[in-house]
């Protein structure tokens, strides 16, 4: 398949969790790049998100065991061209705050990198985030990354969580960026609506959300 001169071109509406694109070269033929979650697990996938890994990184990321659980029970998504995967992502949920999405890893094949998928890549997926009521995105980059780090500040809105020293060795280091997706309030807003009853005049508005036992009056913050 020749990727070479690739011209990107946009058409085609939103779909849930996918856009087209065609990519034409001078031969004019076309490619019609989507990005789709996976949401039936195939351990036939385990192959290419492994595959795909080590052409991308200098240590691979995964074994076959952890491709598998990860997309068993993570969420991954694919950059496909007619149907062929040619990029991969993963996803994980903070324990610690389960509204926000990590993003652990995404790849994309040789041959197919610096025609703007990456980004095309990561604005799908962030679609879909928001779609599913996640609130913040983190993920972490290499410091001296200076490219990326650029790409995710001026393009995406990612804003500078501090740096990790040695997480991985002498010399990783990794800085760490979050998105603000959504405002928490406004999740908070969806999951209660619709609003049962009128706030009682004699409630003080405070923070914090509870259930309402049989005697007590909704109070809703303003």
């Amino acid at each position: 398949m020749r990727t070479c001169g690739l011209l990107a071109k946009r058409y085609g509406r939103h779909k849930g969790a996918s856009l087209e694109i065609a990519l034409s070269d001078h031969d004019g033929q076309t490619f019609k790049i989507s990005v789709n979650e996976v949401k039936t697990h195939d351990p036939a996938l385990i192959s290419s998100v492994v595959d795909i890994d080590l052409l991308t990184f200098s240590e691979p990321t995964w074994s076959r065991y952890t491709a598998g659980l990860l997309l068993r029970h993570g969420r991954t998504f694919l950059l496909q061209a007619n149907d062929v995967i040619i990029g991969t992502s993963q996803l994980l949920r903070a324990w610690s705050n389960p509204d926000e999405a990590v993003l652990f890893s995404m790849s994309i094949r040789p041959g197919w990198r610096g025609r703007g998928l990456g980004t095309f890549f990561l604005e799908e997926i962030t679609k879909v985030l928001v779609e599913t009521q996640v609130t913040t995105l983190m993920l972490e980059v290499d410091p001296e990354n200076h490219a990326a780090i650029e790409l995710y500040e001026n393009k995406f809105g990612f804003e500078r969580q501090g740096i990790c020293r040695q997480e991985y060795g002498e010399g990783q280091d990794r800085l760490h960026l979050r998105k603000v997706l959504r405002p928490k309030a406004e999740t908070i807003k969806t999951t209660l609506e619709p609003i049962p009853s009128t706030p009682s005049a004699h409630c003080e508005p405070g923070p914090a959300l509870h259930c309402l036992t049989d005697n007590e009056e909704v109070c809703i913050a303003p």
